[in-house]
Parts: C-alpha cells; sequence; structure tokens
C-alpha cells in the first residue's frame, strides 16, 4: 500500500468490521510491526459512535495481559481516527474451526480456553469490572504456538459501580449473547461474558453453534430458543464429549444468569478441577443415536422448592407410607425366591458349563479328519450386526477386503484449479498441469488401518467406517509401513517438519493438493460438477445434515467421473501440502510450499455444511493434531 499515516507506513489490509478496518503498518522510524484499527467515515463525525471507537482505545490501553491484545497508542489524522495496537501474527478462533479443525480436539479445545478464561477473568476483576460483551471466535486471534488473544473491545464498557450507566443499545452477535443481553442490555453484568465463553467453548467443542441449523439467528429467533429451553447439549452433536465437560459447557449457557457460573475465574477454577478429577476425558465410546432436535431439551438441576410454613399439616404420609412398605415386602419377597432357587440355578449351570467344555476338547479331535478344509473367505465381508441400516451400511456388504485399498488410475491433464464463487483462498483460478498416478478408490478405511498399525484411533468405530483421528504424521507413518508391508519403496524419509517425499518411489503417499483436486474433479473426464460427481451434495456426501452426527461407511455415496468415492464429505483428508495461498502463474506438478504452519486437508467432513465439501474449498491443520472430521486416502505415483 505504501501510504504514510502519523509515523506509520500502511502495508496491507488485514481485515474489517462493523466499526472499522484494520491494517498492518510499520513504524516508520522504530521499524517495528503494528495492526492499526480506522474508524469507518462515515462514523467519526457520528458523537456516540466515535465515543465508542475512543472508549476502545482508552479502555485497552490501561490493560496488560498475556492474552489481551495490547494498545499503544491512539491519534487522529484529518478526522481520522486510529488506535495502534499489537500486531498478532495469527488467525481467528473462528477460522481454525470453521476452515481448519471442525470441531477442535479436547485437550487443545481446553488449553486454548483456559487462556480465554484467563484473560476475561483478568478484566472482570479490575476496581471497575470491565464486560466485553462481544467474545465469540471472530474476536479470538490465535498465534502459531497456540497462544490466545482476545481482542476487539470496541463495545466494551467500564462498569460504573451502582449508576446505570451501562448502554441501552443491544451490541454484540446474537448466537453468543446471553437472553438478557437481548431483551435487556441495560441490566447486563460479567455473567453475560460467562454466557458468550460458554457458547464459544460449545463451538470450539462441536464445531457449531446449537443455533446453526436454524435458517434464522435474529436476537428474537435465538431469544425464543433459549427461553423455551431448547438449546440441546454438546453432546447431541458430537458424542465424543464427557457429560462431566457437556454439563459445565450448559451450567455456562443456562438461561437464567443465577444458575450459571459466577464468573470467568470461577469458571476456570472447576474446568481445571475437572481435568485434574479427569473428568474431561471420554471414556467409552457407546453407538451414538442423535434425538431429533425438536424432541431434545436440556434438563436443568430442578430449582429448590419453596419450604413450607411449619404449621401446613403433612398430606398422606400414611398412605405414602403403606406403599413405600409394601414396594419393600414385594422386593423383599421376590429376592427370597430367587435365594431359594439359587441354589437350584447354579448346579444347571455347572453341569451345562461341564458338558459344554468335554465337547469342546473331544469334537475336534472327532471331526477334524471328517471335515474337508474349507477354501479361504479373506475376500469376504462379515457384515456387522450393530451396523445401522443405512444405504452405506448396505453398500458394504458389496466391498471386499482386497477392494478396501483399491486404486483407480488417474491420467494426467490440465485443470482449472480453484474457485472464484467461493472462500478467499480458492482465488485466483489457475491452470495446473498434473501428471498420472494412481488415487485410492475409497478413504483408509480403520481396517485396513489396524491391519497395517495394529490398533484404531477412531471414534466412530466400524470396519467399513474411514479412520479418524490420525494426525498427518500418523498417516505418512502408515503409509510408509503399507509400503514396506507390501516390499514397495517408501516414499518418505526424516522426520517432524524435515520429513521429505520421494516422488518417484513407487510406494504409497498422500496426494499433493493439486493431485487431490483434478481427481475429485473427474480428471481428464471432467463434468464440471461442485461436488464430486454431482451438483447435489446428497448423492454424493456425508455432510451435517445426512450424517446422523457421525461418519459413515466408504462406498455409500455415488462415485465421480472415475469411480472414485467420497471425496466430498465423510472425513476430510490430509495432502501432502505445507497450506500457502495461491498464485496465478500456471504450474506443473504444484507440491505446495516448502513450509508452513499447517498441512492442506480436503474434501469437508460428516460435521461440514455442503459449501465446505465442494472440490475446490481448502483447509488447513497443524499436522501433529487429529479430529474425528479428518482422515486420509492413498495415493502412488506408479
Amino acid at each position: 500500500m505504501g501510504k504514510i499515516v502519523h509515523t506509520y507506513e500502511l502495508l496491507e489490509q488485514l481485515g474489517q468490521g462493523g466499526m472499522g478496518v484494520v491494517y498492518k503498518a510499520r513504524h516508520i522510524h522504530f521499524n517495528e510491526i503494528y495492526a492499526l484499527k480506522r474508524l469507518w467515515e462515515q462514523y467519526s463525525k457520528d458523537p456516540a459512535a466515535l465515543k465508542l471507537f475512543l472508549n476502545e482505545g482508552v479502555t485497552l490501553r490501561g490493560l496488560s495481559h498475556k492474552n489481551i491484545v495490547r494498545v499503544y497508542d491512539l491519534f487522529s489524522v484529518s478526522e481520522d481516527y486510529y488506535i495502534v495496537m499489537e500486531y498478532i501474527q495469527g488467525r481467528t478462533l473462528s477460522e481454525i474451526i470453521k476452515r481448519e479443525t471442525g470441531p477442535i480436539y479436547r485437550e487443545r479445545a481446553i488449553k486454548l480456553f483456559k487462556q480465554m478464561l484467563e484473560g476475561i477473568s483478568y478484566i472482570h476483576s479490575r476496581h471497575e469490572p470491565i464486560i466485553h460483551r462481544d467474545i465469540k471466535p471472530l474476536n479470538v486471534l490465535v498465534t502459531a504456538d497456540d497462544t490466545v488473544k482476545i481482542t476487539d473491545f470496541g463495545i466494551a464498557k467500564a462498569l460504573e459501580g451502582g449508576g446505570g450507566h451501562a448502554s441501552t443499545v443491544v451490541k454484540g452477535t446474537p448466537v453468543y449473547m446471553s437472553p438478557e443481553q437481548i431483551i435487556s442490555p441495560s441490566t447486563i453484568d460479567i455473567r453475560t461474558d460467562v454466557y458468550s465463553l460458554g457458547m464459544t467453548f460449545y463451538e470450539m467443542l462441536c464445531g457449531h453453534t446449537p443455533f446453526e441449523s436454524s435458517k434464522d439467528t435474529t436476537p428474537t429467533s435465538v431469544y425464543a430458543t433459549i427461553m423455551t429451553g431448547k438449546v440441546p447439549p454438546p453432546t447431541h452433536f458430537y458424542p465424543g464429549i464427557s457429560d462431566a465437560l457437556s454439563d459445565f459447557v450448559m451450567n455456562a449457557i443456562d438461561k437464567e444468569r443465577e444458575y450459571r457460573f459466577p464468573s470467568a475465574n470461577e469458571m476456570l477454577k472447576e474446568l481445571e478441577r475437572l481435568e485434574r478429577s479427569g473428568e474431561t476425558v471420554y471414556q467409552e465410546i457407546p453407538k451414538f443415536v442423535p434425538p431429533k432436535v425438536s424432541e431434545v431439551e436440556y434438563q436443568r438441576q430442578p430449582k429448590p422448592e419453596p419450604k413450607k410454613p411449619e404449621s401446613e399439616p403433612e398430606t398422606k404420609p400414611k398412605t405414602e407410607s403403606v406403599h413405600s412398605k409394601s414396594r419393600e415386602t414385594s422386593a423383599a419377597n421376590s429376592k427370597q425366591s430367587l435365594t431359594s432357587n439359587e441354589n437350584r440355578y447354579y448346579w444347571i449351570w455347572f453341569v451345562v458349563m461341564a458338558v459344554t467344555a468335554v465337547a469342546l476338547y473331544i469334537l475336534p479331535s472327532l471331526l477334524v479328519r471328517k471335515v474337508p478344509t474349507l477354501p479361504a473367505v479373506a475376500d469376504s465381508v462379515a457384515v456387522e450386526i450393530s451396523a445401522p441400516a443405512t444405504k452405506a451400511a448396505t453398500t458394504d456388504t458389496a466391498i471386499s477386503v482386497k477392494h478396501l485399498n483399491e486404486m483407480i488410475v488417474v491420467e494426467g491433464g490440465v485443470f482449472q484449479m480453484g474457485s472464484n464463487d467461493g472462500q478467499s483462498d480458492e482465488k485466483p483460478v489457475h491452470f495446473v498441469t498434473v501428471g498420472s498416478f494412481q488415487i485410492g478408490k475409497y478413504e483408509v478405511t480403520q481396517e485396513l488401518w489396524e491391519s497395517v498399525m495394529g490398533s484404531n484411533p477412531s471414534n466412530f468405530k466400524g470396519k467399513r467406517k474411514p479412520v479418524e483421528q490420525a494426525s498427518w504424521y500418523d498417516a505418512v507413518q502408515f503409509c510408509n509401513k503399507l509400503s514396506e508391508t507390501e516390499g514397495l519403496q517408501k516414499a518418505y524419509a526424516g522426520s517432524g517438519e524435515n520429513i521429505i517425499c520421494d516422488f518417484n518411489a513407487n510406494g504409497y503417499r498422500l496426494p499433493t493438493e493439486a493431485e487431490w483436486e483434478y481427481a475429485a474433479r473427474g480428471g481428464n473426464k471432467s463434468k464440471g460438477y461442485t461436488y464430486i460427481g454431482s451438483n447435489n451434495a446428497d448423492e454424493v456426501a456425508w455432510y451435517r445434515d445426512n450424517t446422523g452426527r457421525e461418519t459413515h461407511t466408504v462406498g455409500g455415496k455415488q462415485p465421480n467421473e472415475l469411480g472414485i468415492n467420497d471425496m466430498s464429505g465423510n472425513v476430510g483428508e490430509w495432502c501432502w501440502d505445507w497450506y500457502s495461498k495461491y498464485t496465478s502463474s500456471s504450474q506443473t506438478n504444484p507440491k505446495g510450499a516448502n513450509s508452513g504452519s499447517g498441512r492442506v486437508s480436503r474434501g469437508g467432513s460428516w460435521c461440514y455444511e455442503p459449501e465446505y465439501c465442494r472440490v475446490a474449498c481448502r483447509f488447513f491443520s497443524a499436522p501433529m493434531y487429529g479430529g474425528t472430521f479428518i482422515g486420509f486416502r492413498l495415493a502412488r505415483t506408479k
């Protein structure tokens, strides 16, 4: 940009919001990088808006906490007003949820959330407590090392004790706002931030808020949903959350503030207690059958009934006592009856087990010469009795074990990579040439994974379901082990950020991002569909609205032009590349940047909306993290 404002050179625009625009800037004397926030011109002449903007500068200038963005200066030039802030090199929590991870892995989510609680506890504990009023993922910045920085205090206001000076204007984002902030903003206290924190943690754990299935997220609609008790617990959307952690969230977002945590500090203490006791860890993985949203209502512990006056007579004590005694007598008689038969059942059981043991010992030796050797059944499929009666489960019976590692030959060609109609990082559309390669017809299944690695990290168990909760490093290790098992050359060498790929090796590897998109589009047979093989997501993808909140058997949806399944939805898929922005220049067999903070993943997942399951949509995540939303498929050069 190069424009000089005061003593700062504007380098690039970082973002913009309802009240202003933020630039990356360099101090021309100190050569230091800052973030400059400028108030929109239309507001600079509005006394109320200007006061609100300047209040942000003054408020933040007096704060000093590791989890709050620092403010260093406040100035005006030609009726333009600027705040000079700490420059944070990172991305918003919203970007992490929507573009990198979906639901954030529990340990990481707690680590990030505790930092948020520490920052908000700091502003709540000041002599004049400060209410943020707009806590949400978009206002939380996260650095490359997962340090949290809370920003955007433009609507924060110091409470002036007992004075009624709080704003009477509804400020905030409806889905994160407490009911009292929606209906009566002049009455709020720090517990409105507790609610917003709870709703943000809800989204971190589930990948979305409980209101996202609704087309109407206006304050009135959100308030009605809250007050009618139809906000489901996080476990409704994402089963891999402990009951204690789910209760923690629901306590924070109670519709009545008297039943919430009294402060962010109390939330922090309780979360740390749950961690120490191991109650944040999900212990079991039951078969999850999600209830209908319309039937879900979070049941809070009943409020204590008011005590009756001592003079009030007791009612029906004798009747209840008789009934109680009758039940106890009946239970005792039943127990006595069971006890009298206990020995008889024991001896029957003993005889049956003895006969069975003898039979098992003798029969094999009698039958071994009479029963011919059965043919191998390695290619047959044993259908799991517990599998749901879905289209995916039915299709499973047609997929043999050997076909789970079936590779599709993709003839090389030229295609236009990216999209002008999607997210900003899908632009610019550019020409890419890729050579011929092979790619898995299906995502790597749990059965295939376990046969190579010996264990199964997945949350949604099922032999023919895609493996998930495998990090990028895990996927690389799997590729090498499978190659070794089949006597092929290993594609990967090195460790950590220094892993290299030999694309001339004949072993298994992850596809490059360009290979992935080319194959998803149908290669040289492409018909230009939005998703893989169709413009209708329901035909080809398992996504948020049709999954029942879990992954599904591979091959359960229609394949694309090349015969490849599940590249839209089900689980996202790791690619080789470090994430980086596109360039407009044509490329041949691109393999991404040489380094970065995140590895690319593609395809959306079971917990994403169709928009994020498009063939052009891009994601990235730190390579050490896995999640229930991400898996991978294999590729080979030869």
